[in-house]
């Protein structure tokens, strides 16, 4: 029977030398804990751990990991400067991390095909930033019921042409940041997806954009904005899609003109992107017209369209 318990029970980093005492630096135990284990299931117990330098979980350039880790209960903290991650989650197809705590950034460099539940990130969580010789994509990856401070998106450079496509945030919390999304570079982004995320308490805006992107798109599907900034008005190529959005306790977060544009078709009614390349026109994305502050003129850049009486209270 104890042998029967040992082999089905999943690992945990005690077994390689980790304490938990929130004291005692562990990141040689979490390192020798994943490097015998490079995949299947894993467990962190619901303890403090210190972890001082920087924690890597890596696939190698075929990603194909299947690591599973409940760490339902646990924390990682550490002494580290602002700066230094205390996590990096690079070059991993199929990797789940449930109900982690963690008190430090996180630096996500290549990932495909990865979920994240319950997890809170206490400090900035970066992707895109270090520029993994291979593999630094992200496709299809999705945090559910997870907290951000703030969410930086580095979309690399026209030499390394890195691209974020289709992620999803589901019921998330993003709070208490400079802003909720930081974006980086002048490449790819497209499509990261929130839907009925709570997006609040930004000191300064919900979007910072670096500077303009050769293409970009955010989808924000039944949530909350309670942010006194909200969008800023140019957001420099990122084709924002808001539908369904509450905005309480911002006119600017429910008026706001944005940037869109297309050398094909765009339905910028609906604000979808369709084939939207460039931002070559200032459009109000919202559908119903409703809006106290909306404008009563449209400027465009070539594309066809009609101007139309807003049906709802304030007609704009």
């Amino acid at each position: 029977l104890v042998d029967w318990v040992e082999a089905n029970t999943p690992e945990s980093p005690e077994k390689y030398g980790a304490k938990g005492d929130g004291i005692t630096d562990d990141r040689a135990a979490f390192e020798a804990w994943v490097a015998a284990n490079p995949s299947g299931t894993l467990r962190i117990p619901a303890k403090t751990y210190k972890i001082n330098g920087t924690f890597t979980i890596s696939s190698g350039s075929s990603g194909n990991s299947k690591l599973h880790i409940d760490a339902t209960g646990a924390t990682l903290i550490t002494e580290n400067t602002p700066t230094t991650p205390i996590l990096r989650i690079t070059q991993s197809k199929y990797l789940t991390i449930t109900g982690l705590t963690i008190d430090g950034l996180v630096d996500f460099d290549g990932m495909w095909y990865s979920d994240f539940q319950n997890c809170k990130f206490l400090k900035s969580v970066k992707f895109g930033f270090t520029n993994a010789a291979t593999f630094d994509e992200f496709y299809w990856n999705t945090w559910t019921s997870c907290d951000f401070n703030e969410i930086w998106i580095h979309t690399g450079t026209a030499a390394d042409l890195r691209e974020f496509n289709a992620n999803a945030f589901y019921r998330c919390n993003i709070w208490k940041g400079d802003y909720a999304i930081r974006v980086f570079g002048n490449q790819l982004l497209q499509g990261f997806y929130f839907y009925n995320c709570d997006i609040s308490y930004q000191k300064n805006s919900l979007l910072y954009v670096n500077e303009s992107l050769v293409d970009g798109s955010l989808f924000f599907f039944g949530g909350y904005w309670d942010s006194e900034k909200g969008m800023p008005i140019n957001t420099k190529g990122i084709v924002i899609n808001a539908q369904g959005v509450i905005t309480p306790n911002s006119a600017n977060a429910s008026s706001f003109t944005l940037q869109t544009g297309s050398k094909q078709t765009s339905d910028v009614y609906s604000g979808t992107r369709n084939g939207s390349r460039l931002a070559a026109s200032a459009v109000n994305l919202f559908k119903n017209g409703d809006l106290q502050f909306g404008t009563n003129t449209i400027s465009n850049a070539g594309l066809t369209m009609t101007l139309r009486q807003g049906t709802g209270m304030f007609g704009r």
